[in-house]
């Protein structure tokens, strides 16, 4: 039993070492644009609206996961529509999609409950597992797969998101561990 216990408290301490890191991560730098290198047929009007844009400092601008919401109560936040296509493809309810942002952190914060929780039953684990797995997964498949050529601006990506995407992979393989080893209910 003394086993068990010490591995579960090493796992809990990794597994919020990572939450950690995801809330740290949330404030790096996510992407950067640039209207300089974007599509060329959508060029001219990159620049007609981004030289009047004071947010775009020398035509590049880079954003955490902590300013994206803050862009939604722009003036313009034709930004922000270009920023959700090239994550979501979809730039519908700005402003509601743009909060959801707040809840990666929030995520992080439940998975490490859950990964206390798990001592308790399996089912936290296997609930822990589902909940980071598919930040993970759907994080890394909207990555791969996004399409850039139709997009205003050259969107380059930063630190911040795979950082937080790895944190989630490791919290869910934490998670695979604790369900090896906790309690059935």
């Amino acid at each position: 039993m003394q086993g068990i216990l010490s591995i579960n408290q090493r796992l809990n301490l990794v597994l919020w070492l990572a939450v950690i890191v995801v809330i740290f991560s949330f404030f790096l730098p996510w992407i950067q644009m640039s209207v300089e290198l974007g599509n060329t047929e959508r060029f001219q009007a990159a620049k007609e609206l981004f030289r009047k844009e004071p947010l775009f400092p020398k035509g590049r601008f880079i954003l955490s996961g902590y300013d994206i919401p803050l862009m939604a109560d722009s003036p313009d936040a034709r930004v922000l529509t270009d920023l959700f296509s090239f994550f979501i493809g979809d730039s519908d309810y700005i402003t509601l999609k743009s909060c959801l942002v707040y809840l990666v952190p929030i995520v992080a914060i439940v998975c490490g409950l859950l990964g206390l929780l798990s001592i308790q039953g399996r089912v936290y684990s296997a609930a822990l597992i589902m909940l980071s797995g598919t930040v993970a997964a759907g994080g890394y498949y909207k990555l791969y797969y996004r399409d850039a050529a139709h997009m205003l601006l050259y969107c380059e990506l930063k630190v911040g998101i795979p950082i937080i995407l790895c944190s989630f992979g490791v919290i869910a393989v934490i998670g695979i561990f604790k369900l090896l080893i906790g309690k059935r209910i």
